[in-house]
């Protein structure tokens, strides 16, 4: 949980990636993405609002703001991802609305992701299906295959979801395999 929820005060100055935000004569730098850099360029000296998102960097902790809090919360969902980090966060909270996030989840629209400049195919995929907590379809089905012959071994519904989820990611799809993999990841725990 963060600390700092919001904050308001004066834009002193915009930068590409950051403005400096003056509250009662102190200058907070706190970083924004591209796309809100070029829609606040025109408001230096106004006062904003700003939703306030804390992240631990390796050598520093910094301080993300948006206009919205839903934004905010959006960009901190998307970092709970496995490979999403900060840039590819807010690169995604850039081109992708919350409700068209949203839709594509409903829908199953990975594609949504294509937007996104210097997404690929299988990292759109990746990230998508890990927030959606689904996995596609076709592996879906050789998948429970896996989870039914776990059940009547005897395994804890914990083990098996963690069994499951590292087995979406495996490229073999013959059930028979899998559930060796299975029993293999299984008796090393």
């Amino acid at each position: 949980m963060s600390f700092l929820n919001h904050i308001e005060g004066k834009i002193q100055d915009i930068y590409d990636n950051f403005l400096i935000l003056t509250i009662n004569n102190i200058g907070l730098r706190i970083k924004i993405s591209d796309n809100l850099s070029k829609d606040l360029k025109n408001n230096v000296g106004k006062k904003i609002r700003l939703y306030l998102s804390e992240i631990l960097e390796e050598r520093e902790i910094s301080i993300y703001g948006f206009l919205e809090k839903d934004k905010r919360d959006f960009f901190e969902r998307l970092l709970k991802l496995t490979g999403v980090g900060v840039r590819l966060a807010l690169k995604i909270v850039d081109y992708i609305s919350i409700e068209e996030w949203q839709t594509a989840l409903d829908e199953g629209r990975w594609e949504i992701l294509d937007k996104v400049p210097g997404v690929g195919k299988k990292i759109a995929q990746r990230i998508f299906f890990e927030a959606k907590k689904t996995i596609p379809k076709e592996e879906r089905e050789d998948l429970s295959i896996i989870e039914s012959a776990l059940i009547n071994l005897g395994y804890t519904k914990g083990e098996i979801e963690k069994i499951i989820k590292e087995l979406s990611s495996e490229k073999e799809r013959d059930p028979e395999k899998l559930l060796k993999k299975a029993l293999d990841k299984l008796k090393r725990e």
